[in-house]
């Protein structure tokens, strides 16, 4: 009884230190943001609402550019490549200044990250009071939600979308749950795949509901986004994500912090000199084979086609493996996509305070947790330093606890 009375008092205490951390972690990212003058990535979907707002292609990266030239802000901008829909948010954004936008848009991103915090640690309480404080910390400390912010991207309100929707499915409430997770998933793709979730479980309700809120808001975007930009989307620039091709995107897929399984096919097979722009044909055909393998075992694993019991619990697992999926088959994943490991550090956490993982697993999940949170700049200097294999080790640490993430999800996923 003492033993696990001080095992709660040392989480709590981590759940307080992690707090100070994202404090002054946050406090040091906004002031990085007050002399962001370009908005980074936040420019892309505020000059791509400013041209379809004017009539034009917003996927046309040049009159995204000219239009921030015209701003006097920026003299190019990344490509936008979200799906149409995403644009029904941002359109009203776009009469707001570039770094007026970006700074609003920072809070907004803060409010979304501890309103997952929150979401998970609801989550995980029937677990455990435990469960709920280690869901706090790997929140708090998790160092991609401040670059997220600092980025300007989307990750977080999307992610809470995606784990509110599925959650409340669980519970019962099929349709709204279904309605949240096809908007998140027309938000963006990533999370189409918790929806091919409900489809290989026969859950038609959910799924449904999915699809016809993606259906819906698909035809509303039509009010934003003409069908010439709509065909150029879906007919071009979606294609494109397979080969690394993000519609025109001049970031290298060999960037060190690039923590996908193509970005080591990219790596034994270049396309030429750095930066990698696209995959080279081999690299592709063996992303390509490795993403159906990777989606094959998990579909067979978590017992879809093998019958047996899934309570909330195995289900809140795969969902963490198939989000582990999201970060380990696009060809790009950067530091600010990791928030996806929340969900399922959170629930492997559960799993093996149940007894679904063996003993052993703690330490696998604490090193995996302390890696996914920590910031990726000192990993990156390190592995320059130390070079070797030790070197290559600290690089790829990041893609190391992705897969470790999915694989604990996997093996407290099985049906019983």
């Amino acid at each position: 009884m003492v033993g696990r009375s001080a095992g709660r008092g040392l989480v709590w205490a981590s759940v307080v230190a992690a707090a100070m951390w994202h404090v002054a972690d946050v406090r040091s990212a906004w002031s990085t943001a007050q002399r962001v003058t370009g908005a980074n990535d936040y420019a892309s979907y505020h000059y791509a609402a400013v041209v379809a707002s004017s009539g034009g292609d917003p996927y046309d990266v040049r009159a995204l550019s000219a239009a921030a030239r015209a701003d006097g802000t920026r003299q190019g901008v990344h490509p936008y490549f979200y799906p149409p829909p995403f644009l029904l948010a941002f359109a009203p954004r776009a009469a707001t200044p570039l770094h007026a936008g970006y700074l609003s848009w920072f809070v907004v991103d803060e409010i979304a990250a501890l309103a997952l915090g929150a979401v998970l640690a609801a989550l995980a309480w029937r677990f455990g009071a435990v469960v709920a404080g280690l869901a706090l910390t790997v929140t708090l400390a998790m160092t991609a939600i401040p670059n997220n912010h600092v980025m300007g991207q989307v990750n977080l309100p999307v992610l809470l979308l995606a784990v509110a929707g599925f959650a409340w499915a669980e519970r019962g409430r099929e349709r709204l749950g279904g309605a949240l997770l096809g908007a998140a998933a027309m938000a963006k793709m990533a999370p189409a795949l918790f929806v091919g979730l409900w489809l290989l479980q026969r859950r038609w309700r959910p799924f449904a509901w999915a699809c016809g809120t993606a259906i819906v808001l698909g035809v509303l975007s039509l009010a934003v986004v003409g069908v010439d930009a709509q065909a150029h989307f879906y007919g071009e620039v979606l294609p494109g994500f397979s080969r690394g091709d993000y519609n025109g995107l001049s970031v290298g897929i060999d960037l060190p912090g690039n923590h996908s399984l193509p970005d080591a096919f990219d790596r034994a097979w270049p396309p030429g000199p750095s930066p990698h722009l696209a995959l080279s044909p081999t690299a592709t055909s063996a992303s390509r084979l490795s993403g159906a393998l990777l989606l094959a075992v998990t579909a067979w694993w978590v017992g879809v086609w093998r019958g047996g019991r899934v309570d909330a619990l195995a289900q809140a697992n795969r969902f963490g493996a198939v989000a582990a999926l999201t970060l380990l088959l696009p060809v790009i994943t950067y530091e600010h996509h990791l928030v996806s490991l929340l969900p399922g550090l959170v629930a492997a956490a559960a799993a093996r305070a149940k007894d679904r993982l063996p003993a052993w697993t703690s330490w696998l999940w604490f090193v995996t947790a302390a890696v996914a949170c920590a910031p990726w700049e000192p990993l990156r200097d390190t592995a320059r330093e130390v070079g070797g294999l030790a070197g290559t080790l600290l690089r790829e640490a990041k893609f190391g606890a992705i897969v470790a993430v999915w694989a604990l999800n996997l093996a407290a996923g099985r049906a019983r």
